[in-house]
């Protein structure tokens, strides 16, 4: 029986997810109150408003994020985000910040959505979360494009080492077509136990069964382009 799993945190009014964009806004339009004088009597509506970057909780970066001539959103194909074939690969933070391309080797990617899980979640709502958090390397994304990924995740702030200005992996995937995720947390496959980096378990990146002990539904993007401070 397939079931969808929610990977996304609630977001909230004021909440900071990357420190130097804006929180977002969330508020009433029109109030049930307020909308009592426009509608006859026993009628009322209520109409929020909710004011964010794009770059809020869980999104998809697509090519227009980093490049003026790349696909926005509304031009990627469905089928290139919903529904793919899925492999997560486990590296947790513990084994250091730094992702190369070694996790990925030897592993069968073309055509599929590569998760990418650090356990970095855990420091969701921490002055943690946005301090020295896990990224893939430039070689990493050299091979993800080179060995065919339709789509890169991970669970971390930023795919990107921060630390300069420099994103050599938004660069890379997102030059090739290849849509960059972020959120917060990814499920984990159930009765999976803790092993070393690497780990790699298939799924599907949007069901899940009996033989597939994994559901990613695909990220939900909040606007054309996705873009921001990363």
């Amino acid at each position: 029986m397939s079931r969808l799993i929610d990977l996304s945190h609630t977001v909230e009014h004021g909440m900071v997810t990357y420190r130097g964009l804006p929180a977002p806004l969330i508020c009433d339009f029109l109030s049930r109150e307020d909308s009592r004088r426009l509608y006859a009597t026993g009628t009322e509506f209520h109409i929020g408003k909710i004011e964010m970057v794009a770059n809020t909780g869980t999104y998809l970066d697509s090519p227009f994020h980093r490049y003026a001539d790349g696909k926005d959103l509304s031009q990627l194909p469905l089928e290139s985000v919903a529904d793919l074939d899925a492999i997560v690969v486990r590296a947790p933070d513990e084994s250091g910040r730094s992702i190369d391309a070694g996790a990925f080797r030897g592993l069968d990617l073309r055509g599929k959505a590569v998760l990418v899980h650090t356990g970095w979640s855990r420091h969701w709502r921490t002055d943690q979360y946005f301090e020295g958090h896990s990224f893939l390397t430039a070689e990493a994304a050299a091979l993800l494009r080179d060995q065919g990924a339709a789509l890169v995740g991970i669970d971390s702030l930023n795919i990107d080492d921060n630390s300069s200005g420099e994103r050599p992996v938004h660069s890379t995937l997102l030059r090739h077509d290849i849509p960059r995720g972020a959120t917060p947390r990814w499920a984990s496959p159930r009765g999976a136990p803790a092993l070393p980096r690497p780990q790699h378990e298939p799924c599907r990146a949007a069901r899940s069964n009996e033989r597939n002990k994994d559901s990613d539904p695909p990220l939900t993007p909040l606007r054309n382009g996705s873009k921001g401070s990363q």
